[in-house]
């Protein structure tokens, strides 16, 4: 029952990509801080925060936007440790994110740019 008179529309999948979201299990190191991962469990997709990446109010930006992170270095990039400015995590994300897409292309699961 739709109580708002809003319309109700399905959830939008198609920024979701799972093979890239599963790839961080397969990433030997972090891109950001270089730990190892030799278990496959350390690492994660952690989305950038800018908008020009889709990112918005309640929307997470794409997945082929984002960077194979630990735990830490995705706490600093979404900034719920430490004193970076958000010009500087912004940068740290996206130098990170550039080290993560190289290794995409590596594997095949994005292609080159034309």
């Amino acid at each position: 029952m739709n109580l708002t008179n809003r319309k109700i529309t399905p959830k939008d999948t198609s920024r979701k990509n799972q093979k890239l979201r599963d790839s961080a299990k397969d990433c030997p190191a972090c891109t950001g801080c270089g730990l190892q991962n030799p278990g496959g469990d350390r690492l994660c997709l952690a989305h950038s925060n800018r908008l020009i990446d889709g990112k918005g109010r309640g929307l997470k930006a794409t997945d082929d936007t984002g960077a194979i992170l630990c735990q830490t270095c995705h706490d600093l990039c979404d900034g719920r440790i430490g004193k970076f400015p958000r010009a500087q995590a912004q940068a740290f994300h996206q130098r990170a994110h550039m080290q993560t897409l190289a290794r995409w292309r590596k594997t095949g699961l994005v292609k080159n740019d034309v």
